[in-house]
């Protein structure tokens, strides 16, 4: 457990909005609620140099689009559905005139009740405070956030703004116009103003023109100097009204765009920003009402299974725990279809936002009838050889003793259902850089020297790639250095991500192996968190963990994420509502990525009954630095109480002799299971377990529950 230190190099954008309404017109009982969504993506920039080219926005826009009409009951009628993206329309161009003229559009048309989502996905930057005396208007560090329109020019000294930046006063008005009216709203800022850190990899681009390129150095300069943080406001929304801001990021945080989603094969991926894309994924699989404080606590719950230590999501609002959109019901989802092209491939119209993997097998039952039944008679199964966005290529497969079949024998439509999910390969990815900190290119002749030494690094839990855009941590030389940088790059004030050996030295593989084993076993029990999140249990395994400061508290997300503090102490509450008895294992990954068992202590039963709760006390020390992490594995029970705390274990070696020497901690049999299988594999590297039957996954849950410590 650890306290995570950085200061706030700017503030985000704190909106105040009129304690007045103005009139609003009253709904009539045949006015239902309207929806309106207005999307902005900024991807062209012709007026910025070429690194600074967006390609993620339009692409933002276009899925939170379908997510919108396919499963929050948006129409595209009667102009409620407004894209502002890279168009041959000029009309429809994200510049700063039709910006705001949609803006005052949409305050004309909303009425009192009615939803809004406003998406605004590009560049952010900052520039001198226009209005520095206005205490409504409070910027300690003398620099307002700004969005940057398509069509953002120069430094304008005489006007003293960026030319056709929208700042955060500007968005304020208009965003008061439509809280005036009553409407409920949400906006969503995906992009970043002030961020800074350590350099990732080049798969990523910071959503962020830092200011320098864009205001007089000596002008930022001299704002810096006579400016100061120390009074910064720690509310970055106050505003009365229903109105919900989520921003892709912490104000000390960058934000990235990558090519998604991991899961769809190279080519089918293409750029999204990150926090996008992991909302509409979200959102298209859930089959919960969700308020917006759940939803982005599953946003960084996400990040932290794809092994990512930042950026936090962040949210601001009166009325954070309003039900996202209003949606309260989910039907049942639609049945996934088989779609025939020849004797030997078909098509599923469900892929990678739906969760479907490479290698997965779906079982082959009859088309539903004219009354929406299906015959359950199985006709074969099909393996996925490809996956797309939204469609997966399907090839027949014999399967549970049952032999492969001819697609021609098959009927057009047939409904496909999920039997077994590969998870694919669990080891880390780990790249040569060839590029330092600052982005400079290192020598030819060291760099193949790296490569040559990292080749010894290949074992069973890692895999050392050519590619640094295919690695989850980066093997790279900076000022004398050899470093363990993760490819995601690294926030400011969490440098001790950061794993050193001193200089190029022949014994340097040695020195990283056992950090990059202990990242990897961390890493992939993070992952095992993501792995099942959305299956459906049916109710039958439901486990809450909640946690407590001493006054009893509940220690809820707040704007900066779930913080805790050095020194304090805590109690995380486990209470279990399913229907079926339970046994539970609480492990603790922490920063350095070492793995604690918190609970069962040694000899201690961990079975919980319908109803049971158990609480464990802990004090917060400083031992580690960062994003920290508990992880419950929750196995429904079946003759002797089973628990994972052997998991804490460097080694199987050492697991197994763990397991033997105490049948009440899972007992030898432990990793014959098929959770413990898939275990065994990822945190060990042992087996060729890559997935787990639908059946089982009825009977476990991995889940996750991140927090920062500061001092």
């Amino acid at each position: 457990m650890a306290v995570r230190h950085f200061s706030l190099v700017c503030c985000w954008w704190v909106v105040f909005l009129p304690a007045v309404f103005l009139p609003a017109t009253p709904l009539s009982a045949a006015e239902p609620a309207a929806k309106h969504a207005l999307l902005i993506g900024c991807t062209d920039y012709p007026r910025l140099d070429d690194f600074f080219q967006l390609e993620g926005p339009v692409n933002d826009v276009a899925l939170m689009r379908q997510v919108l009409i396919e499963s929050y009951g948006f129409t595209a009628e009667s102009g409620r559905m407004v894209t502002l993206a890279a168009s041959e329309d000029a009309m429809h161009q994200p510049t700063r005139a039709n910006i705001q003229r949609e803006f005052e559009s949409l305050a004309r048309r909303v009425q009192a009740g009615d939803e809004v989502l406003i998406l605004m996905g590009g560049h952010g930057s900052q520039q001198p405070d226009n209005d520095p005396e206005n205490p409504m208007d409070a910027e300690p560090d003398g620099l307002d956030e700004v969005f940057l329109p398509c069509d953002v020019g120069p430094w304008d000294g005489k006007a003293g703004m960026i030319e056709n930046a929208i700042v955060d006063d500007q968005l304020r008005q208009w965003l008061s116009a439509l809280v005036a009216k009553q409407a409920s709203v949400c906006i969503i800022m995906d992009a970043c103003h002030s961020g800074s850190g350590v350099r990732g990899s080049d798969a990523e681009r910071s959503r962020q023109v830092p200011p320098g390129q864009l205001v007089p150095k000596a002008l930022l300069d001299s704002v810096r100097e006579s400016s100061s943080e120390d009074d910064a406001s720690d509310s970055l929304f106050d505003g009365p009204g229903d109105l919900v801001a989520i921003y892709a990021a912490q104000p000390h945080e960058t934000t990235p765009e990558k090519k998604l989603p991991l899961t769809a094969d190279p080519d089918a991926r293409k750029y999204y920003g990150l926090l996008s894309f992991t909302l509409c994924d979200l959102l298209s699989n859930t089959n919960r009402k969700l308020t917006y404080n759940e939803l982005i606590q599953e946003v960084q719950s996400r990040y932290v299974a794809m092994g990512r230590r930042s950026p936090t999501p962040l949210i601001e609002g009166s009325n954070r725990d309003r039900i996202v959109m209003g949606k309260e019901s989910f039907p049942e989802r639609s049945r996934i279809r088989l779609s025939i092209q020849s004797d030997d491939e078909g098509t599923i119209n469900s892929g990678a936002l739906q969760g479907v993997t490479k290698g997965s097998i779906y079982r082959i039952t009859a088309p539903l009838d004219d009354a929406g039944r299906s015959n359950k008679d199985t006709s074969g199964f099909v393996q996925v050889t490809e996956v797309d966005m939204t469609s997966a290529t399907v090839v027949p497969v014999a399967y549970d003793e049952s032999p492969k079949v001819s697609l021609a024998d098959v009927q057009q439509r047939s409904v496909c259902e999920l039997v077994f999910r590969d998870l694919g390969d669990r080891r880390l990815g780990v790249a040569v850089d060839s590029f330092d900190d600052s982005g400079t290119a290192i020598a030819e002749s060291l760099h193949q020297r790296l490569t040559q030494l990292a080749s010894e690094l290949d074992s069973e839990l890692v895999e050392v790639v050519t590619d640094p855009q295919d690695a989850q941590w980066l093997i790279r030389y900076n000022e004398g250095e050899v470093r363990l940088v993760p490819g995601a790059g690294i926030a400011t004030g969490d440098e001790s991500s950061v794993f050193v050996s001193h200089g190029v030295r022949s014994d340097w593989p040695e020195l990283m192996r056992e950090d990059l084993r202990r990242i990897a076993r961390a890493t992939n029990l993070l992952r095992l968190t993501g792995d099942n999140a959305e299956t459906d249990r049916g109710g039958l395994i439901g486990l809450s963990i909640k946690t407590f400061d001493e006054e009893n508290n509940e220690i809820q997300w707040q704007s900066a994420g779930r913080v805790l503090k050095e020194g304090q102490q805590i109690k995380v509450r486990l209470q279990h509502f399913g229907r079926e008895n339970v046994d539970v294992t609480l492990l603790y990954v922490d920063n350095a990525y070492g793995i604690t068992c918190l609970y069962p202590n040694p000899g201690e039963s961990n079975r919980l009954r319908t109803g049971d709760s158990q609480s464990i006390r802990l004090r917060i020390n400083a031992e580690t630095v960062g994003l920290e992490s508990l992880v419950a594995i929750v196995v429904k029970s079946d003759g002797q109480p089973v628990d994972y705390s052997v998991l804490e274990q460097p080694s199987l070696e050492r697991a197994s002799a763990e397991l033997s020497r105490d049948v009440n901690r899972g007992g030898v049999g432990l990793f014959e299971t098929p959770l413990g299988r898939l275990c065994k594999t990822s945190l060990y590297g042992v087996g060729a377990s890559r997935g787990v039957t639908r059946e089982a996954e009825q009977n476990y849950r991995v889940s996750v529950m991140s927090w920062k410590i500061e001092p």
